[in-house]
């Protein structure tokens, strides 16, 4: 018994089981809609199989077996040979390698045969933006300046695939050859009917994972929350002198601008950086007040003691003891104005735009004011080390100095200087 006849016979056993009412007529009507579809699936499977070659000499940019199989069937230049109806070319660029090759067979197809789509509607140029070929996004470009604009069946263009993809040079590039104003038969890459822009595909947390050094969700650390809001500020800032001023307060289909979307995405993290500002400024907060404590204790209780006759304290002619009352002094002040500003920021409300710059120097400038009163305690002393037990020995005075630099410098290194070079990062041109 032949494939077909096994298959049409089990196929009309099937159709009585369902439904034992059924007529031979109507089974038979079944049957040649049935055998149809078999013709047409042995079909496919003939015209896949013959270019099986030519879909493995693409992958592996074999340069010669494909000039052979051109040369014998021209069609295949152009011929949809996968079941996801991908051409020669889409294999060849989702490679991501092969640039000669794909030079080829840019060259040899004509230029209407570049905007040849899959089963997903996708141009090779999309294809090029999804895998970050640059190289070829620009061979196909300068041969057919319209792929830019042909959108795949989620209503993208290439320029919103290499956004959500994270390919920063082929968004540059892409911005570059986007047209705002284009023609008639294509629609604008900025803002469509269903209003998908550009900028919103931004403001959408799901694209983060595809950035390197942008942990937004699900992975980052808690101390990371801050950095990551004003990074996700400066980005969305960064990404609005690209679109036109017309459409940054465009609707969507929801009747939401990108503000409001981006607002709404990141609230979960908002919540998070606030929660973690908050935790650092009261950690801060008891430090400077233990450093306050301190050093005031320190001022009332004179090192030494006083003279009996005058009064004064028994170290005052020294001039470790003039260094000792002088930071003794400042220390006391510039933790309490730490302190102040660190209570700022715990009683205060944070939008979106708050971690962008100010609250970053805020927090720098708090940090600064506790190191200033960390430097001052440490000096201080160290001249009480020096008064008890140097003795004027310049040795002594080295170690202690030595010491006292070194815990100063440990807080700068640790905490201090990467606040400072975190509080805004000055970011390369996104695009």
């Amino acid at each position: 018994m032949s494939g077909r006849r096994y298959l049409e016979e089990l196929y009309t056993a099937l159709l009585r089981q369902k439904d034992p009412s059924s007529s031979p007529s109507h089974a038979n009507v079944d049957m040649a809609a049935f055998g149809e579809l078999l013709d047409a699936d042995a079909q496919r499977i003939r015209h896949l199989s013959q270019y099986i070659p030519l879909y493995k000499a693409a992958l592996k940019g074999d340069r010669k077996s494909a000039r052979r199989i051109f040369d014998s069937n021209p069609d295949a230049i152009t011929a949809r040979n996968t079941e996801g109806l991908s051409t020669a070319l889409h294999i060849a660029v989702g490679t991501g390698k092969n640039i000669d090759f794909v030079r080829n067979l840019i060259d040899l197809k004509p230029v209407e045969a570049l905007e040849l789509t899959n089963d997903s509607n996708s141009t090779s140029l999309t294809v090029a933006a999804m895998v970050g070929n640059l190289e070829v996004a620009r061979l196909l470009v300068e041969r057919n300046p319209n792929l830019p604009y042909i959108r795949d069946n989620n209503e993208v263009v290439p320029l919103h695939r290499a956004v959500q993809y994270g390919h920063k040079n082929l968004v540059s590039f892409l911005l570059g050859v986007t047209r705002n104003e284009i023609k008639p038969t294509y629609s604008s890459p900025y803002a469509d009917e269903s209003g998908v822009m550009l900028l919103l595909l931004l403001v959408f947390p799901s694209v983060w994972r595809n950035l390197p050094n942008h942990p937004i969700e699900g992975d980052y650390p808690a101390d990371c929350s801050q950095v990551c809001v004003q990074i996700c500020s400066r980005f969305s800032t960064e990404v609005e002198k690209f679109v036109k001023p017309g459409f940054r307060n465009a609707l969507n289909g929801e009747r939401k601008t990108p503000a409001m979307v981006f607002t709404e995405e990141h609230k979960e993290l908002l919540k998070e950086g606030e929660q973690w500002l908050k935790d650092t400024a009261n950690s801060c907060t008891v430090v400077a007040a233990l450093i306050a404590t301190v050093v005031v204790a320190a001022a009332i209780t004179v090192l030494g003691g006083n003279n009996a006759d005058s009064g004064f304290p028994i170290f005052s002619g020294e001039k470790a003891f003039i260094i000792f009352a002088v930071a003794d002094a400042l220390s006391p002040f510039s933790s309490t104005a730490a302190m102040f500003m660190f209570l700022s920021i715990l009683t205060a409300c944070y939008s979106e735009a708050d971690f962008l710059y100010a609250l970053p120097k805020r927090l720098i400038l708090c940090l600064l004011t506790l190191f200033i009163s960390i430097t001052f305690m440490m000096i201080a002393f160290s001249a009480t080390l020096y008064i008890v037990f140097g003795d004027n020995n310049l040795w002594t005075l080295i170690s202690i100095a030595i010491s006292a630099c070194l815990l100063v410098i440990l807080f700068v290194l640790l905490q201090l200087l990467s606040w400072w070079i975190c509080s805004t990062p000055p970011m390369d041109p996104v695009f």
